[in-house]
């Protein structure tokens, strides 16, 4: 959607710029032939009056061209064309913020996904060791050097992990299907495309400069200030309607 206004933008813009020429040009014409019936011409040819009718067939043209052209005195189209030219500008900073917001959803959830992935090795980490401190609890029991009490718990315990585990699984998938939307493709199983990997993380270093070019490089700033320029520019294209207007015809 963004792209596409970006070309309804460009698009503008080439009419614009055709309004800075003549507005209106029209060319009209017309072509007819005419014929006399065989009769016709044999009984004026024969006739007295009959020496200066002319050929039997014979052709008429008609044609003409009209033009209006509005100058631009007072700089009305001259303003039209930059306020168009910096709506283009914004189009094309409205598409790049479009695509940084995907490129940070793309990433939110790959680190998402890489991190519900590692919560699950984790979690199945910790089931095998609960489930040895369940046996070694059990074992106890039996021998009678523990109460029950301390079964229930240890099983307790492991019960509540194993249960973690199938929430983990369906936010691993959950995020899996938000990342195969972002990315424009049917929800699929994205460990067989992309394998196993570590959370990514950011570099401790990040060059931002000063605040004014951190400013500059935001497409949604950008994107305003251009848009003021285009207010700017129609304010003066509404005062030329002040003025008499001046068109040559």
């Amino acid at each position: 959607e963004a792209g596409f206004r970006i070309l309804q933008a460009r698009a503008q813009l080439g009419i614009t710029r055709g309004e800075f020429f003549p507005q209106n040009q029209n060319l009209a014409g017309s072509y007819t032939r005419f014929g006399r019936s065989r009769e016709t011409a044999l009984a004026r040819t024969s006739s007295a009056l009959g020496g200066g009718i002319g050929p039997r067939f014979f052709d008429q043209w008609d044609y003409g061209f009209n033009l209006d052209w509005e100058l631009d005195f007072w700089g009305r189209f001259r303003r039209a064309i930059e306020s168009n030219a910096d709506l283009l500008d914004a189009s094309v900073a409205d598409y790049d913020a479009a695509i940084i917001t995907l490129l940070g959803d793309v990433a939110t959830n790959y680190a998402q996904m890489r991190t519900f992935e590692q919560r699950l090795v984790y979690a199945r980490e910790n089931v095998k060791v609960q489930q040895d401190t369940l046996d070694i609890v059990q074992a106890r029991f039996k021998a009678s050097t523990i109460s029950e009490l301390d079964v229930d718990q240890a099983s307790s315990t492991l019960n509540s992990t194993q249960a973690a585990i199938y929430e983990l699984e369906i936010g691993l998938r959950q995020a899996q299907n938000r990342l195969c939307t972002l990315l424009g493709i049917p929800p699929e199983d994205l460990m067989a495309r992309i394998g196993e990997g570590p959370i990514p993380t950011a570099p401790t270093d990040a060059c931002v400069g000063v605040p004014a070019d951190l400013l500059r490089r935001r497409p949604d700033v950008r994107a305003a200030e251009r848009r003021v320029a285009v207010q700017s520019e129609q304010i003066g294209t509404a005062m030329s309607d002040l003025y008499p207007h001046v068109v040559i015809s």
